[in-house]
């Protein structure tokens, strides 16, 4: 009975505007006072901080738009999510609201739970750990927000609620770089090993999270200086992505699932941790339904209406049909070097039993029908085929994490890096061929695609490789929007976004494909020509939230163009 009081007091402590029913999961203002008793409290404290990441602020519901429809693999047919695929929203859109909202209270509540422990005697080793989750925590929240809307306040004490705190300018790039920097470096000193780390606590912040998060924030920013021009400057960072990146590797805590679909088995989510550096949790939840369960909402997403038996939504177990592949890019990664590769037949659906019905199929394009009168029908986009819970309890309540971090990311980021500091050597095109190793083995049964990456590429002909590579191995996990607004393109003038929005969209037929049913095949298009609108430079930033600009007089300007 003690124990669920003081989850329950805990939670109260992280909870919402007044204004804002509980039960919406909606957690914005800060603890309003000191919880942490004793060494015993700061458990329910720390997972409740936790827990914001998978609230509907967060990773259920709100930023799935921003990284996953916001790009332009994956259009979003809902009504918010049409309008990232369009990039028509504004500041005032919910998703920026909400997002927002829920980074700073993630952030917000470790700089609180950071000082309320300071003066309660505990176990040191225990404290240290815990202070480097907490910095972990405001790291990735700052590294989230600086890489969505550029320069953002920073808040490095917790608040009571006041007003102090929160009316502050926006700190520029550079300077929350910085802070990203000296969190997640203090925080690697500080925070467990994987192998250390308690079954239950899986998802918290480890050693390796730490290094794998220095490798992708280092990176990431030695793009944006090579963008403006100061490449000495990028080299510095480009060394240290290298060999963070490499400290993850030879650290010897993961390693790539030899079965790259089991990383996708709900079932065998346990062991794809071999892999996993860091997700954000989920998990039926048998007692709270809907948005406030703790379970996730994007395999009812991702899934079409009519192939049942696959999620928590109702009786049938369909999904919503919300997520469709652009038909362009479904092509592009089965045909050239990605024809026959396994990740793609993993990743993407294109036929399914209609509703249950025996010996009934729906094809989505390329697929035709397999005669004129066969009991098929057809539509004409793929699916994203990553995420599915038959056993899931309700549309927003399934098992499927969250993965931020991969161990194959690493590999991608060390070739990379290493290519940005010294072109295509050996030890990148090692790096980038780990994952053409893993794809070759489909299910255990070897194949002959996709082949190792040749040697002979210019630096610039390697990086759009890398590009192409990440688009597959980790589509529909959060990372192309962000690989579109940093990655250079071959001329090394443009970013990705400016090329594909500016260039590569001008040779994609427009329109969607269209069955021609007499003749059984698809004529027309390949692509939503309103999800590839014109390039605006505008499209490199979100806008910041409208909230924040009307309750924090000290901010600043909006991003230029929102």
């Amino acid at each position: 009975m003690k124990r669920t009081s003081k989850i329950l007091t805990a939670a109260l402590l992280l909870s919402s505007l007044s204004s804002c029913d509980l039960t919406e999961n909606i957690y914005d203002t800060a603890m309003s006072e000191t919880f942490v008793k004793s060494q015993e409290d700061v458990p329910y404290v720390l997972n409740g901080t936790y827990s914001l990441l998978s609230s509907t602020n967060l990773f259920k519901n709100a930023v799935n738009n921003l990284y996953i429809t916001g790009a332009d693999d994956i259009v979003g047919t809902g009504t918010t999510s049409s309008a990232f695929s369009q990039k028509v929203y504004s500041s005032s859109t919910s998703n920026f609201v909400s997002s927002w909202t829920g980074f700073f209270q993630v952030i917000n509540n470790a700089n609180k739970l950071r000082e309320d422990m300071e003066p309660v005697p505990m176990n040191e080793a225990y404290k240290a750990r815990v202070t480097g989750e907490l910095l972990f925590l405001r790291g990735a929240m700052y590294f989230e927000l600086v890489r969505l809307h550029g320069g953002v306040p920073l808040r490095l004490e917790g608040s009571n609620g006041g007003t102090t705190v929160f009316n502050a300018p926006r700190n520029t790039v550079d300077e929350v770089y910085a802070q990203i920097f000296a969190d997640f470096t203090k925080a690697e000193e500080l925070c467990i090993p994987y192998s250390q780390m308690p079954a239950m606590e899986r998802g918290h912040a480890t050693k390796g999270a730490a290094q794998a998060l220095l490798a992708l924030a280092h990176l990431t920013y030695g793009n944006q200086l090579d963008l403006r021009g100061d490449n000495a400057k990028a080299r510095e960072h480009y060394t240290q992505a290298l060999s963070w990146a490499n400290r993850v590797i030879q650290s010897g805590e993961y390693s790539l699932i030899p079965n790259y679909a089991d990383l996708w088995d709900v079932e065998k989510e346990t062991a794809a941790y071999q892999e996993v550096i860091w997700s954000v949790r989920f998990t039926r939840d048998p007692l709270t339904a809907g948005a406030s369960s703790k379970g996730s909402e994007i395999t009812n997403l991702a899934l079409p209406q009519t192939l049942f038996g696959q999620t928590g939504s109702g009786a049938a177990g369909g999904g919503a049909s919300n997520y469709r592949m652009q038909p362009w890019f479904y092509n592009f990664y089965t045909s050239g070097d990605f024809a026959g590769d396994f990740r793609g037949e993993v990743s993407f659906l294109t036929r399914w039993p209609y509703q249950n019905q025996v010996g009934v199929y729906r094809l989505a394009y390329p697929l035709v029908k397999s005669a004129i009168d066969a009991p098929e029908s057809v539509e004409a986009q793929p699916y994203l085929y990553k995420y599915r819970d038959p056993k899931g309890f309700d549309s927003r309540n399934h098992e499927n994490d969250f993965f931020f971090m991969r161990l194959a990311e690493i590999y991608l980021i060390k070739a990379e890096a290493e290519n940005e500091l010294n072109g295509p050597t050996a030890a990148a095109y090692e790096a980038f061929n780990k994952l053409r190793e893993r794809a070759r083995n489909a299910k255990g049964t070897m194949r002959q695609v996709p082949r190792n990456l040749e040697t002979g590429l210019t630096k610039e002909e390697f990086r759009l490789k890398i590009f192409h590579e990440r688009g597959l191995e980790l589509v529909g996990e959060g990372h192309r929007w962000f690989d579109l607004v940093r990655m250079r393109y071959k001329d090394n003038k443009r970013t990705m976004m400016e090329y594909q929005l500016g260039e590569f969209v001008k040779t994609i037929p427009p329109g969607l494909p269209k069955y021609n049913a007499l003749l059984n095949v698809w004529e027309g298009g390949q692509m939503d020509p309103t999800t590839m609108p014109a390039w605006n430079p505008k499209f490199l930033l979100f806008p910041v939230s409208a909230n924040e600009l009307n309750s924090n007089p000290s901010f600043g300007p909006q991003n230029p163009g929102w």
